[in-house]
Order: structure tokens, then sequence, then C-alpha cells
């Protein structure tokens, strides 16, 4: 017994002409959305966020590796958390804490060997210039500087999201609005984080 039910009609290729028609249809109709979307307050608006979110990221990882802001602390207990292991003769340390007035405290990573700083002796920590996040630290004992170890998962997190914001903007993803509201809530919880941690 054979079933004959309903068989699906072939389809009927478009000739150019229609193939052209459509293909300019569909580009009107993008166009039209694209320019209806750039006339919303919200595109203007979440596209300048972007842009200072990236400028904030840069600038603290331009802190970070160049100037910052720094202010003056008093060191009140330092100690060495860590060593490295199988670096020859010498011990060098890997991470040191030091407290400041009102029991604040920094651990940073050291990588050479130095000397403790005293009880009672000046310290400086480095802070960005526009959140005032502290991202680096200056002993009294070394002329070098210590990134603080809290702040490199922050920086990873930034150059991150920088490069898929610029990636974003690079493909004009920015023109659609999923694409748009996604990257900015994404820069939203990292500079939530940034304030925050």
């Amino acid at each position: 017994m054979t079933f004959e039910g309903n068989k699906k009609q072939s389809r009927v290729p478009l000739t150019p002409e229609q193939l052209k028609d459509v293909i300019t249809f569909k580009r009107n109709k993008q166009t039209k959305q694209i320019e209806k979307l750039k006339k919303t307050r919200r595109y203007k608006v979440l596209n300048i966020f972007n842009i200072i979110s990236i400028i904030i990221y840069c600038e603290i990882v331009f802190c970070m590796y160049g100037p910052a802001n720094y202010t003056k602390d008093v060191c009140t207990k330092a100690n060495i958390d860590e060593y490295m292991r199988d670096v020859g003769p010498e011990r060098v340390i890997r991470f040191m804490s030091v407290w400041g007035k009102n029991d604040a405290h920094y651990q940073f990573y050291v990588g050479e060997n130095i000397q403790l700083p005293k009880p009672n002796s000046d310290f400086y920590v480095g802070k960005d210039f526009l959140l005032q996040k502290e991202v680096k630290v200056m002993v009294s004992t070394s002329v070098s500087e210590y990134r603080l170890w809290r702040v490199i998962p922050l920086i990873f997190l930034g150059i991150s999201v920088t490069l898929i914001t610029f990636l974003v903007f690079a493909h004009n993803m920015n023109l659609v609005n999923y694409s748009l509201i996604a990257v900015s809530l994404m820069n939203a919880i990292n500079l939530l984080y940034f304030i925050v941690v």
C-alpha cells in the first residue's frame, strides 16, 4: 500500500530581477532600522558610556605601569607572605604585605630581594586619576614600584573587555540594538566590579 499525501511543491528559483529586488528591499529595511536606532537617545547614551568605559580601563592600565597619584602612608607592620622557589642561593620575595594607618592592608607582588619596611616608615600608595583605585605601592626600602595583587585581575578584565568592545565597534555591531545593549551591560558590570573591589 502506497501513501500519497500532499507533496511539497518544488521551489521555483527567483529570476535575477526578483533576486535584485529582494536584496534591495532587505538593504533598505536594514538601513531604515539603523537610521531609526541612531535617532534614539539610548543609542547615543550607550555608545558614549562604552567609550567612557574604554577610557577608564585604559587610564587604569596606564596608571598601573606609568605615573599615578601618590598618597603618603605610615607603615605600622610589614611581613613577607611568600618566597619564590628554586631561584638560587638568594631568597627572592614573591609577595609582601604592608599595613598602613587605619589597618589598611596592601599585598603586592615583589619578585626581587628587598628589605622589609620598618615600622613607622613612610610608603606611598599610587592611585589612578579617575576612579582613585589603589594600583601600586612604593616602599621606603626600594626605588621600584610594586603592583597590588588584588588589582591584577581588574587589569586583566579591563583589557579583555576593552578588546571585546573594540571588536564590537570595529564590526559595526553597535548598530544592532541587542549587541549594543549586551556590550553596555558587560561594561557596566565590569565598571561596577572596578568600583566595588
